[in-house]
């Protein structure tokens, strides 16, 4: 009997789908029989049927969100008051992983087949991982070997380990190599490097959107912002950059899209970025609303020049950097000891820049644009895709459990 493995979300937004779709057909190509808990159980179960219809045959999928969880009295009281205050709000977080793990037990054992579980959560930052959760009561509760993607590991201090040091769970994986010693050395117990993986085939939907873009474009060069529009994107630098072109001849257009979150601005900030949105040129694109598919946002990347990810205080890994080198388009990113900027540098990715600075982004941009084909080829894409490929996914995950 194959080794049966359960691959459990809760959550299932950004690029959490994807990774858990990725993680299920790494476990299937190592020879598991996979169960797949998820909020759309059906799309996981497409992926895989379209990826080796074969596969099919050792994979079940299930329906697991917060939505359906039991809750108890308890758990209903302090949801219902949450908005009361810190107490009420820490003592409903911890109502509310608790029930995570014990029907995430429970739909294992409905849906077992095998002597020998295990279970891997390719997010367990949200929901599962609580600060007031005892490694002992994992152990009592949870009695299955487990495994997990940690996507925020910089966050991993005092208490908030305290899961990880169950005997149950066997490794932790992380997204940023800077850390691994580290919390080796915490938690006594294997860390590995986790690939920032991205589908080798992704589909790109052109649109009414990017039909409009690419017709306002009229040739033009283009600088792409795509995603959630929040505070952590440096968007009055890239709106003030658009400015300094406005009289320029060949000027680029400056796309950008993405659902737009005003009330994530400091209030002294949100006037001036409304003035700056009203007032952008015509060189600039605006649409602040939510893209509609991962084959929507993958045409915006495809017909960009220069993805633009300057991000404030951002200090962890991005799927980013793997769809910018997918599509083979250059990136621009924030200059600073940051990981992506890092690995900007290390594999010759695009160029890094003062998130504050408007001349020194105008500057990257006129770099990046004169780049000759010859010297585009050159640039590190497809050696950084093969340190965060599905191939290299696979070699992990047959790891996690060793």
């Amino acid at each position: 009997m194959k080794k049966q493995i359960f691959v459990i979300d809760v959550v299932w937004t950004g690029h959490i789908p994807s990774f858990h779709k990725m993680i299920v057909k790494g476990f299937l190509d190592l020879g598991y029989s996979v169960v797949s808990l998820s909020p759309n159980p059906e799309s996981v179960e497409q992926y895989v049927g379209k990826q080796d219809s074969a596969s099919l045959g050792h994979l079940k999928c299930f329906s697991f969100s917060e939505k359906a969880l039991n809750k108890s009295f308890p758990h209903q009281f302090f949801e219902r008051f949450a908005h009361k205050g810190s107490f009420f709000r820490k003592q409903f977080s911890l109502n509310q992983s608790k029930a995570l793990w014990r029907q995430a037990k429970n739909l294992i054992a409905e849906n077992s087949n095998s002597k020998k579980t295990f279970v891997f959560f390719p997010y367990s930052d949200y929901g599962f991982q609580n600060p007031n959760i005892s490694a002992s009561w994992i152990e009592r509760n949870f009695p299955y070997e487990w495994s997990v993607l940690n996507i925020t590991p910089h966050q991993l201090t005092g208490d908030s380990k305290n899961i990880y040091l169950s005997k149950n769970c066997q490794s932790l994986s992380i997204l940023d190599e800077r850390l691994l010693d580290k919390l080796a050395e915490e938690l006594k117990k294997p860390i590995h490097l986790f690939p920032e993986i991205v589908h080798k085939n992704q589909s790109t939907i052109s649109t009414k959107l990017t039909n409009q873009i690419l017709e306002k474009a009229n040739g033009r060069k283009l600088v792409v912002l795509a995603g959630v529009i929040s505070s952590s994107k440096k968007l009055i630098t890239l709106l003030e950059t658009a400015k300094l072109y406005e009289s320029k001849q060949n000027s680029p257009l400056f796309v950008i899209v993405g659902e737009f979150f005003l009330h994530t601005w400091p209030a002294t900030n949100q006037v001036a970025i409304q003035k700056l949105i009203q007032e952008a040129g015509v060189n600039v694109f605006m649409h602040l609303h939510r893209i509609e598919s991962e084959g929507e946002f993958n045409k915006l990347y495809e017909i960009a020049d220069i993805i633009y990810a300057v991000y404030h205080n951002f200090d962890k890994s991005s799927n980013t950097l793997s769809k910018a080198c997918l599509f083979q388009k250059p990136i621009l990113v924030a200059e600073g000891k940051y990981l992506i900027a890092e690995r900007v540098k290390r594999f010759n990715l695009g160029m890094t820049i003062n998130e504050n600075s408007v001349e020194e982004c105008a500057n990257a941009i006129d770099a990046i644009l004169d780049l000759s084909e010859q010297e585009l080829s050159e640039s590190g894409f497809d050696d950084y895709l093969l340190k965060n490929s599905e191939q290299k996914l696979v070699e992990i995950l047959g790891k996690v459990f060793s």
